[in-house]
């Protein structure tokens, strides 16, 4: 049997993920910004430092499109999720509520930084993996939240089927 989420819980769910994720994000890149502008910081000597770097792109830095796109893509995104929230029955897993308000944060985070910087501000810089922010994570916890959520609502319907309930 599906819990179903009361509209009401399902949006306090999501402005609860959305808003500490964005806010985060947003002082985070204004404390890099003010102070890593002159030398990274070493956290882990060879490993992780914390360092500026402007990334014109997504994903990394491999797409590169006009900011322009990036704000229609955010939006349609964000428009067509919470459509689905409203849907009573579409989604109604707390999964996929909080981890589309992690992914949503994580958008908006780092296309607020392409509307006021012209660029989007990273600076973890692992010695393994490109640099990434606070969005970042929020882009891909947020995913990965969704798409277990929908994937358990999908084993539950067959369990469901194969049980005969």
């Amino acid at each position: 049997m599906h819990n179903i989420l009361p509209l009401w819980r399902k949006y306090l769910l999501f402005f609860l993920t959305f808003f500490p994720v964005f806010i985060i994000d947003q002082l985070t890149k204004s404390w890099a910004l003010r102070n890593l502008s002159q030398a990274p910081i070493p956290v882990v000597e060879g490993i992780f430092d914390l360092k500026i770097r402007r990334n014109y792109g997504s994903a990394f830095g491999f797409i590169q499109l006009n900011v322009t796109w990036y704000v229609l893509i955010t939006i349609v995104v964000t428009v067509v999720f919470l459509w689905l929230v409203q849907r009573n029955g579409t989604v109604n897993s707390g999964l996929i509520v909080g981890g589309g308000g992690l992914f949503l944060a994580g958008a908006w985070g780092n296309q607020f930084d392409r509307l006021r910087y012209g660029y989007v501000v990273d600076f973890f810089e692992p010695s393994f993996w490109p640099t990434f922010n606070v969005a970042d994570l929020g882009i891909a916890v947020g995913l990965i939240l969704v798409v277990w959520g929908f994937w358990r609502r999908e084993f539950s319907d067959e369990e469901r089927e194969n049980t005969g309930l």
